[in-house]
Parts: structure tokens; C-alpha cells; sequence
């Protein structure tokens, strides 16, 4: 009996549950787990006609509309036109009150489950725009808007309490910047597209201080509805849609020139990216098999005899990087799809930054004196923030020490999303050396001045790396050819030297340019790998283009060049001149420029000759060409207690014994008899004039202190 009710319990409980499984697979089971789910729509806004349309989705024959997340009404499957898209015009809806319409839509249909929702596309009540005539005052820092967001050719972000007006920046590489101005928060930018251009806009309000706060920026590629690529736009839409700045320009991974090819090799060697994805177009591929007259992947790389398109992208630059280029050539024919892969093989620490730093084989002079030093122009505070490399219209994220430079060199404000990055340490100390070294009461020579004078006096050349076998060391594993170098170690190479001038100058708007190449002592006119390779620069003063060495105008001693007691403490010391200051073309023949076309528009046809022009007293210059010169000078320097001073004695006084009878007289004139005069020439002549000619010396006087005592 008790066996009995066991089995009728079992029984009882066991019905339940099947009937409980068979209403939960009725309800759940069979309209979810074994239904067809419809394909999510996609929809487009068709902006003149206020009109929401989408093609239409295989078995849905209704489709539910949803405006700003909120159910707004469903429509029957009614697919017309040519193509055939369903349409929902909203016209009716658009009111004063409200400035944004977000849409969705799902399709529906009976024994179906309904789609995931489609894409959403925003339309906003576009403001009337204004063009901006005046100059605009630019702010980096704060970014009052966002939301920002482009649907079709209209452009919207989210409004700003109590703001009646707003400015937008339109930017493309054939018109540069505009500024347009609205009253509300969207606008339709249509009639400032340019073909196949990418637009970048960036929106703002002013502040109180006449300042407009941008916001980042958002870029439209017409490209994408371009109708010239084919069917290259859908099969590569990723391409097209990844959009980079570099050099002061916009352009995507579909590359459809010689140039984009050149500009995509060397923003992938100075951004580091080992491996991207790019493609090119129809007509640049014929461009090359007709060049190169091959059918194969041979068009891209090269060969013994000629350099293929990828072959003169990576040659248009030259830069001391350690690295190997590989090429996916499966990918190439038919359709003009590849990648690219740079190895660098110098990449240890984070970021690709150097990491490496060695003795320093020299010191510096402390009998060099720099120019900011000498002039008693009001300082500037510590908190001075008024950089004119924060305020340019085109802003680019940067974590390394080359973006950094490369970044300001061409008109682009770094920012910054990680405070403990190289580039933004090493920022804010360059912004505290211009801070100590610049007056704003300094026309561009001087601040030009300032700064060769700051980096000569506070890095010493990096000598010992020239010792180093290049097939064993990675040489720009060491921060003497960076940034780094030059603000952190003070120890650097040419390549040091030319990025940390170039990066000062330009935030101060001194127009500035890092020139790459090598060096022909043999007199060929072609850069030999074993001639070297150098890097130097070009600075545009008063409209004029001069060139600068730094590496070639510091002077070090050597062991066996002074005799005379007191002297010997500077041997192995760099002393400072200004030789390669501000000269032309034409006083550096030897120097061969990798890029050609930088260094012609950057064309320096005169020099300035600062030791003929710059004053030491306010009166009288550097060169000396007679007895009285050398007394003048020495006087001073003893009256200023200046011990150290780079000069340009005359030819003619250097012939025979004439030289050193001047040294001795002028210590006699000047009471001076016991005291060392160091007359160290770097070694070769040069014109101070147009018709002079005469040989740099840096004039030092030693023991000076002894003899004042």
C-alpha cells in the first residue's frame, strides 16, 4: 500500500512537469528557438525631403518605426522606386521645439521573430551659416561640445545651454580652413564638399576670453559616394573610411597616387605602424605596370634596376631607423589589395621610444655665454601657457617624442590622452626651457638664437656612438637621436639636435623644418652610405629661408691643444659658434637632401651672416680684421667678465706669424700677460660678408678669475 501512493506521487509530479515544459515550449520554444529571425534593416535619411528609407527585408511585411527610442508608428512593406526602398517621411514632425530626430526601425512579420533594430541615422534642424571673415583665436584645452556626429551631408552635436551662436571649422587639403558660424547646434555642409576630399570639422564656442573652445574633430571621406573607384568603395568601404592626418593633410588607405603612396610609407615609419592594411586604385595600377612595364607584384617593391611604388614611398624619406620592410604579394593581383609590414628592430620600450643612454665623452664650455643671457628683456612667468603650437586648427593625439616633433614641425597641436606618456613629459619641458630662454619682447632672430644657443650650450655631441659597428647595434635605440637626447640627457646626434629645434622653434610660430640626407665629401653629388648620414635644418626669418647646423657648430677640443698651465680643464670641452647659423644653400654644398621637394620649397638663397650683423657691444661685430679689433673685443669681455665668445678673424691676419703676434700684443695691451687666450678655429673659411672672407674661432679666455684676483 504505502509502495502504492509512492508511485501514484511520482506519477503526479512527473505530469506536472510535462505539462508545465510543454506550455513553456509552446510559448518560448516555438516562437523563438525554432522561428526565422529577419535580417536587421538599414536605413538612410533622405535629408531634403525629411524622408527615413531602407530596401526591404526578405518576408517582413511591416516594419515598426522608432523615433528618439520611443515607439513611433508601423508601416506596411511598401517598397517603390528605383532601387525599390521603403520610405517614411517625417516631415509633419519637425517642430521649433525640437532640434534632433533619431530613427530606427525594426521589420516584422508574422511567424517570424522580429529583427535586431537597424542602424540608427539622426536628422537636426540645420542652422543657417555664416561665413567667418577674422582671424580666429583658437583653444585646445577646453572642449565645451560633444556629441558630434555626421548623418548624410548634415553635420549636429549636442546643444550647449544659454550659447546663440556656435563656430565650425570646415578643413580640407584643397581649401585649408574656413570657419562658418550658427545659431544652432547643426548644420548642412553640402556646398562645401569637395570632390573625392575628405572635410574635417570641428565645432566650438568662445569664451571669455575671445577664445573659441573646439571640440576633437570628425572627418566625412566623399570619396565613399565617389562613382571613379568603382566597385572598389563597397568591396573596401574600411579603406576609405580610415582616415588619417598627417603632414597638415587628410587622406584614407585607398591610395590613388605616387604621393599618397609616399605620404602613407613615411606616416607609417614616423607613427611606427608595422602593419597596414591599403589598397590602390585602378588608374595608379596602370600607372605602374606601364611605368615599370610588369603585371606582377614586382610594380610595388622594385627591382635591381628601378624602384617599384612602394619602393620610392619608403625612399622619399631618409631617416637613421633601424628597420626591414615585408609586402603580402598574394594579395596584389586582381585586386590591388596588399600590406604592408615595417619591422623596427630597434622597438624596446613603450611606445617606440629610445631607451638607451651612454657617458658622455664631452662636457659643455662654462665659458660659453647664450644670447638669452645677455639681452635684459622682461622674463616670462612660470605659469606662461601662451604657445603658439597650442593653438593651431588641426589637433592630433601623440604618445612618442616623434610624433611630438613631427606633429608641431607641421602646424598640428599635440594632445595628449595619457599624462605619463614621453611626448607629454617631454612637452612641458620644452615648454619650460622657452619659458627660462624667451622673452615675448624677442622679435623670430632672437628667439631663433636663443634657442640654437640653449641646445648647443646644454647637450654635448654624443661621440662614442660613432665607435659602434651598425650591423650589431641598433643605433637609434639611444635617445641621442631623439627628442629625448637633447631635453632629457643632454647628450645627441644630428638627429637630436635638428627634432629638438625644429619642435622649439615652431611652438614658438617660427616656421621650421627638419631636413634629412647625408653628406658628399666626395664632391659627387650623391650620398654615399659611407659618407653618412645627416640631419639639419631650415627656419624661415623675417620671410626669408636660412639654414641651421648644430651638429657642425659645436667645437670639441682635443688633448694636445693647450700648453699653457689652467688650460687643460677644457680639453675634451665643446665650445659653441655660430658658423652654420642662419647660412644659404650655397655654404653647404656638401649637404644632400633625401627630400628633394621640402628642401627646394624651403629654398635658402642668402645668408644671414650673424658675425658680421650681430653686435657684440652694440656697436661693433664679430670679425676682426686688424690690432684695435682684437683689443676692443678683449676689453669688453674683461670689462663684462665674458670668458668665452666665437669670432671671425679676417684672412688676412691669419697668414705666417701675424696671428699669434696679435694674440700676444693684445694680452700686453690689455694687462693681461699671464692670462691663457684659446684661440680654437673649427678649421675651414667661410664668407662674413658677400666679399670677406675669414675663419671662425671660439675666442676664450682662461684663468680670468686668478687675474681679476
Amino acid at each position: 500500500m504505502k509502495n502504492t501512493k509512492s508511485k501514484s506521487l511520482i506519477f503526479i509530479v512527473f505530469a506536472m512537469l510535462l505539462l508545465i515544459s510543454q506550455t513553456l515550449f509552446s510559448a518560448c520554444a516555438c516562437s523563438d528557438l525554432f522561428r526565422k529571425t529577419l535580417s536587421a534593416p538599414v536605413i538612410d535619411l533622405e535629408l531634403e525631403e525629411k524622408v527615413v528609407a531602407w530596401k526591404s527585408v526578405e518576408d517582413a511585411k511591416t516594419y515598426k518605426i522608432y523615433l528618439n527610442n520611443e515607439f513611433l508608428e508601423e508601416i506596411q512593406e511598401n517598397a517603390t522606386g528605383t532601387p525599390k526602398l521603403n520610405r517614411y517621411n517625417f516631415s509633419q514632425l519637425v517642430t521649433n521645439e525640437n532640434l534632433a530626430y533619431k530613427f530606427y526601425v525594426i521589420a516584422v512579420a508574422e511567424g517570424f521573430n522580429n529583427s535586431p533594430k537597424s542602424n540608427e541615422k539622426t536628422y537636426r534642424v540645420a542652422g543657417e551659416t555664416n561665413n567667418v571673415e577674422s582671424s580666429v583665436k583658437i583653444n585646445n584645452q577646453n572642449k565645451v561640445i560633444t556629441g558630434l556626429e555626421i548623418s548624410d551631408t548634415n553635420l549636429g552635436w549636442n546643444a550647449v545651454d544659454n550659447v546663440s551662436e556656435y563656430y565650425v571649422l570646415i578643413y580640407d587639403n584643397i581649401n585649408g580652413e574656413r570657419y562658418v558660424t550658427t545659431s544652432l547646434p547643426a548644420i548642412n555642409f553640402s556646398n562645401y564638399i569637395v570632390k573625392n576630399e575628405i572635410l574635417a570639422f570641428r565645432v566650438g564656442v568662445k569664451n571669455q576670453d575671445d577664445e573659441i573652445c573646439f571640440s576633437d574633430t570628425v572627418c566625412y571621406n566623399d570619396a565613399l559616394n565617389s562613382v571613379d573607384y568603382g566597385d572598389d568603395v563597397k568591396t573596401l568601404n574600411n579603406l576609405f573610411n580610415t582616415v588619417h592626418l598627417f603632414q597638415g593633410k587628410y587622406f584614407d588607405s585607398y591610395l590613388t597616387s605616387q604621393e599618397e603612396m609616399n605620404q602613407m610609407m613615411y606616416y607609417m615609419f614616423i607613427n611606427r605602424i608595422e602593419d597596414k592594411e591599403l589598397a590602390i586604385s585602378k588608374d595608379y595600377y596602370t600607372k605602374l605596370v606601364n611605368k615599370y612595364g610588369r603585371t606582377d607584384y614586382i610594380y610595388l617593391i622594385g627591382n635591381s634596376r628601378k624602384l617599384g611604388g612602394i619602393g620610392e614611398g619608403t625612399n622619399s624619406f631618409m631617416e637613421t631607423c633601424d628597420y626591414s620592410l615585408e609586402f603580402d604579394y598574394d594579395t596584389v593581383l586582381p585586386s590591388r589589395h596588399f600590406y604592408v609590414r615595417f619591422k623596427f628592430r630597434f622597438l624596446k620600450g613603450t611606445n617606440n621610444e629610445p631607451t638607451l643612454v651612454q657617458e658622455k665623452e664631452l662636457i659643455g664650455s662654462d665659458l660659453d655665454v647664450g644670447y638669452y643671457n645677455k639681452v635684459s628683456y622682461a622674463k616670462r612667468a612660470s605659469s606662461f601657457d601662451n604657445f603658439v603650437s597650442d593653438k593651431n586648427a588641426l589637433v592630433q593625439y601623440v604618445t612618442s617624442s616623434e610624433q611630438l616633433y613631427f606633429a608641431v614641425e607641421n602646424k598640428i597641436t599635440p594632445l595628449f590622452n595619457d599624462n605619463n606618456s614621453s611626448a607629454y613629459k617631454l612637452y612641458n619641458k620644452a615648454k619650460q626651457v622657452l619659458r627660462e630662454i624667451i622673452s615675448d619682447e624677442m622679435s623670430d632672430y632672437e628667439k631663433a638664437l636663443s634657442i640654437f644657443d640653449w641646445i648647443c650650450i646644454n647637450s654635448v655631441y654624443d661621440n662614442k656612438i660613432l665607435s659602434y659597428d651598425s650591423t650589431n647595434v641598433s643605433f637609434t635605440n639611444y635617445t641621442s637621436f631623439s627628442l629625448e637626447g637633447v631635453l632629457n640627457d643632454g647628450l645627441a646626434v644630428c638627429d637630436g639636435y635638428s627634432k629638438t629645434f625644429s619642435l622649439l622653434c615652431n611652438m614658438e610660430g617660427i616656421d621650421t623644418v627638419r631636413i634629412a640626407g647625408g653628406i658628399d665629401s666626395n664632391g659627387n653629388g650623391v650620398v654615399d652610405s659611407y659618407e653618412g648620414l645627416h640631419a639639419w635644418n631650415k627656419v624661415k626669418i623675417n620671410d626669408n629661408w636660412y639654414v641651421v647646423d648644430i651638429t657642425w657648430s659645436v667645437v670639441d677640443t682635443e688633448s694636445d691643444t693647450f700648453s699653457e698651465d689652467g688650460a687643460t680643464k677644457y680639453n675634451s670641452n665643446e665650445f659653441l659658434n655660430h658658423m652654420y647659423f642662419l647660412v644659404s644653400d650655397s655654404d653647404i654644398i656638401e649637404h644632400i637632401a633625401s627630400d628633394t621637394e621640402l628642401n627646394t620649397m624651403c629654398a635658402s638663397p642668402e645668408s644671414y651672416y650673424y658675425y658680421a650683423n650681430e653686435t657684440y657691444n652694440g656697436v661693433n661685430n664679430y670679425v676682426i680684421k686688424n690690432q684695435a679689433d682684437l683689443d676692443r673685443m678683449v676689453a669688453w669681455m674683461l670689462e663684462n667678465q665674458v670668458y668665452g665668445i666665437d669670432v671671425v678673424f679676417d684672412k688676412s691676419i691669419l697668414a705666417g706669424t701675424i696671428f699669434n703676434t696679435i694674440i700676444k700684443q693684445t694680452k700686453t695691451n690689455n694687462g693681461i700677460e699671464k692670462a691663457n687666450i684659446i684661440s680654437l678655429s673649427v678649421g675651414n673659411y667661410m664668407y662674413y660678408t658677400d666679399n670677406n672672407i675669414g675663419a671662425v674661432y671660439s675666442l676664450s679666455l682662461i684663468n680670468l678669475h686668478k687675474v681679476n684676483a
